[in-house]
């Protein structure tokens, strides 16, 4: 039996909950797969919406803010849409300490993390990517 990673962020999360899984695995794997379709020799803006596009179900108030940034994040980063994903009640109250590092899609939320908080091994090798590996 083969196993594919999650197709879309929604999916991730529905895998973690059908099987009372933790969210992490899937939405590692959810990564690797985007970062897969990032490449130039498969990218296509089309598939690579359609990760985002379907709004996953509620899981927690921190956990669901989390998603809708990563959501944003990933289309301002793949530079092929602008603006929020989801919807505005998936914000955090919860505060830490990488406020000056968190990107935008993660501070406007509340969430503040490091500077590249889905950064994996897939990621494309862009600019960006260099300017952390210096830091």
């Amino acid at each position: 039996m083969k196993i594919t990673r999650p197709g879309t962020l929604s999916e991730a999360v529905q895998r973690s909950s059908s099987r009372g899984d933790s969210l992490q695995p899937n939405f590692s794997e959810f990564l690797d797969e985007f970062y897969i379709h990032l490449r130039p020799s498969l990218r296509d803006d089309d598939a690579l919406a359609a990760m985002l596009v379907d709004e996953p179900a509620p899981v927690g108030a921190i956990v669901d803010a989390f998603l809708a940034a990563t959501a944003e994040h990933l289309m301002h980063r793949s530079r092929f849409l602008r603006g929020t994903a989801y919807n505005d009640g998936r914000n955090s109250e919860e505060a830490a300490t990488h406020f000056r590092d968190s990107p935008t899609a993660f501070r406007r939320r509340m969430l503040f993390v490091c500077a590249d908080p889905l950064r994996r091994a897939r990621m494309p090798k862009d600019a960006r990517w260099w300017a952390f590996e210096e830091f």
